[in-house]
């Protein structure tokens, strides 16, 4: 008998206000779709097992765009609590409904650069290591898109408050493997560096 594959479930934090945008920034167009479709159908492609959204400001306009298909969106009514909170009722209701979930990768609707050759790549890694958190190292920073093994699980559910999963990151740095994200390094937060990031794809 071979080695029982270990199940995987991707998370997407897109509850946000996107207040620095001036609009939803999750339905900016990207590509010929989404910034949040696109985070969505990589990592649906991805080697992952299911993929959930966690929701919040602006919930039903997304919905309504993006439709439920292979995914589920997960509300967080207190999503003003920053990204914390979002990851923990991400991973508690991971935990009710996914049995025998070996990791969870974190990542954003932000990162439109973060495509499924790298979420494969995380989960490659976490398969063969002996380190129970993959994470991505961008200009002296380590963070997401990250995967964690089911010894964090605890402490991810636990996350209330504007500190998110880099704060784990850094308290476990002897649990960490890194990969450089290079020219994937890109999130989303104004319009500048939107229409920059446009340009630079032209």
């Amino acid at each position: 008998m071979g080695v029982p594959k270990k199940k995987i479930a991707l998370l997407i934090l897109a509850a946000g206000n996107s207040s620095r945008m001036g609009t939803i920034k999750q339905l900016l167009p990207w590509k010929k779709t989404t910034l949040l479709c696109n985070a969505i159908e990589n990592a649906m492609a991805s080697m992952g097992d299911n993929t959930y959204v966690v929701v919040g400001a602006n919930e039903l306009k997304i919905r309504n765009q993006i439709p439920e298909n292979g995914f589920t969106y997960i509300a967080n009514p207190d999503w003003e609590s920053g990204m914390g909170g979002s990851i923990a009722i991400g991973v508690e209701h991971i935990l009710k409904t996914q049995k025998g979930t070996s990791g969870i990768l974190i990542m954003l609707a932000d990162q439109p650069m973060v495509d499924t050759l790298l979420l494969n790549q995380l989960m490659e890694k976490f398969f063969i290591s002996s380190k129970n958190i993959i994470a991505c190292e961008y200009d002296k920073n380590i963070g997401v898109p990250a995967l964690f093994g089911r010894g964090f699980f605890q402490q991810l559910s636990k996350l209330g408050t504007k500190t998110g999963a880099q704060t784990i990151i850094s308290l476990n740095s002897q649990e960490v493997y890194s990969i450089e994200l290079h020219q994937k390094a890109v999130d989303i937060d104004t319009q500048e560096e939107y229409q920059q990031l446009l340009k630079r794809m032209n």
